[in-house]
């Protein structure tokens, strides 16, 4: 309803159609009036913050729509009927959600018809938290009097102030008057209020939510508890693994294939059994048992679908000459100079077993397969010399150099090649199954940390920087319109001074 002599479309909405009333205040505060139902459920309460929509943001059914209209306002009248409509109203407007709305945003009113002769004072002023009681009938009959004849004005008078209206009138005007602490009308007024109010307990309740949701572990503590206790069982058996697997191994025919002696025909099938023992005999059994592990983090919840890569990432090693990938780049193993691939393809689940073994193929195989043939050449190079030369000096000493003196040189080099040949290989086949060693339990011990940290970060609380960083400004944004609103208040209580 708005003050007019004809209907009119609203200037919101072309489905909106507004009454036309010839009301004194509704022309001199420019007020309109939306009349809507409120749905009061009297067999529960409603929530706080939902009472308080339904009040100040009432649904409309309007014309050519089948569903009803949000329509925001400044002010609500809730009238209900008689002691039912009073207790209704007390269920569906607790106290939490009175405390939610700026004092003088809602009036309630009750019809009840008072006692003949029982007239409010004019004038009286009623607390935003009271309850009105007004009698329409009474309103009726004294407008029909005074409509009959001016001469009913007495009757009018009476029945008027007896129905409680003029109440509700004053605290209707009230919303055109402008208000003395900041030079807006009060409607307006208790809007920015309302607005800061609503900003500061969205950001709080944020802040709760962020708050709760830090403090609760992502994973059950019972889930974590058992990961981390299959883990540790886990990295046991695996050193015991590498240490007896790779006992039997060097123990074994296969390897002593590679003794010194047999350099001469077996040095280019040096590379091949190096590879054997890390493939057969190398954390085989662990590196399974690893993915069976990062399978139940799986089951618990530690990773989603779309997380598999990232998680892949979190269980990568770092290996010397291979960089680094970025986070968003799509994962390919490098490949050597034959194309085969020296790194495994990218999984949801720890790597470094794997990518050691790749990283011992790619450094340490190659060196000891030159060394077994830098090896053969030389003692054969040095044994044909000195040979070359106990033939030279039987030749050209003779008679004075008998052919066992001769040959005594070329014996005696023979015996140094061949001694250091011994000595150096032996070394070398030493050296690199220490460093196999040595590897395998740092790549159990990497593995080990990297799984135990995936499940203290993952199954702890989410920490969330974005959120706190976007909740930080969204706090700041509230106390600086807050201090601007105060100021203005101020300010203005100050030129009335």
């Amino acid at each position: 309803m708005r003050y007019g002599e004809e209907p009119v479309l609203g200037a919101s909405s072309a489905m909106q159609y507004w009454t036309p009333v010839r009301s004194r205040i509704l022309r001199k505060h420019n007020i309109e009036l939306v009349v809507a139902n409120v749905g009061v459920d009297a067999r529960g309460r409603a929530a706080s913050s939902s009472a308080k929509d339904t009040v100040l943001e009432p649904f409309v059914l309007t014309k050519g729509s089948s569903m009803p209209v949000n329509h925001p306002v400044h002010r609500a009248i809730v009238l209900g009927k008689g002691m039912e409509g009073a207790v209704a109203y007390g269920r569906f407007m607790d106290r939490e959600a009175e405390k939610l709305l700026p004092p003088g945003m809602v009036k309630p009113a009750v019809v009840l018809s008072t006692r003949p002769g029982k007239a409010s004072q004019d004038g009286e002023q009623l607390s935003a938290s009271s309850i009105a009681t007004v009698d329409l009938d009474a309103a009726e009959k004294g407008l029909a009097a005074f409509r009959e004849s001016v001469s009913n004005a007495t009757i009018y008078e009476e029945n008027w102030l007896r129905s409680g209206l003029p109440a509700l009138s004053e605290w209707l005007e009230q919303s055109g008057t402008l208000s003395p602490r900041s030079g807006l009308k009060p409607p307006l007024e208790d809007l920015i209020t309302a607005i800061l109010r609503d900003a500061e307990a969205s950001v709080e309740a944020e802040e709760k939510r962020l708050a709760q949701m830090m403090n609760t572990p992502a994973i059950a503590k019972e889930k974590q508890q058992s990961i981390l206790s299959d883990l540790a069982g886990w990295a046991e058996s695996a050193h015991t693994e590498l240490r007896d697997k790779l006992d039997l191994a060097f123990a074994g025919s296969h390897w002593r294939k590679l003794a010194w002696w047999k350099l001469f025909w077996r040095a280019d099938d040096v590379a091949m059994v190096c590879e054997d023992v890390l493939e057969r005999r190398w954390l085989v059994d662990a590196e399974k048992d690893v993915v069976f592990i990062a399978g139940r983090m799986q089951e618990a919840g530690f990773f989603k679908p779309e997380a598999y890569r990232v998680a892949a990432l979190a269980f990568n090693v770092d290996i010397p000459g291979v960089d680094k990938p970025a986070p968003n780049a799509v994962m390919s193993a490098p490949d050597d100079a034959d194309g085969r691939p020296l790194l495994p393809q990218t999984r949801p689940w720890p790597l470094q077993i794997p990518l050691a073994r790749s990283h011992l193929s790619a450094s340490s195989i190659p060196p000891l397969q030159a060394l077994a043939q830098r090896l053969v050449l030389e003692t054969l190079s040095t044994s044909g010399l000195t040979a070359a030369l106990s033939a030279l000096m039987y030749i050209s000493l003779a008679p004075g150099v008998s052919l066992l003196e001769a040959g005594a040189v070329g014996a005696l080099g023979l015996t140094w090649s061949l001694r250091r040949m011994q000595r150096v290989w032996e070394g070398a086949r030493e050296r690199w199954g220490e460093e196999v060693r040595e590897e395998g339990r740092r790549a159990i011990k990497d593995a080990e940390e990297r799984v135990a940290r995936v499940v203290k970060v993952e199954g702890g609380p989410p920490w969330d920087d974005a959120a706190r960083e976007e909740l930080r400004r969204a706090r700041e944004a509230v106390e600086r319109a807050r201090t601007v609103w105060n100021e203005v208040l101020e300010g203005k209580e100050m030129e009335r001074e």
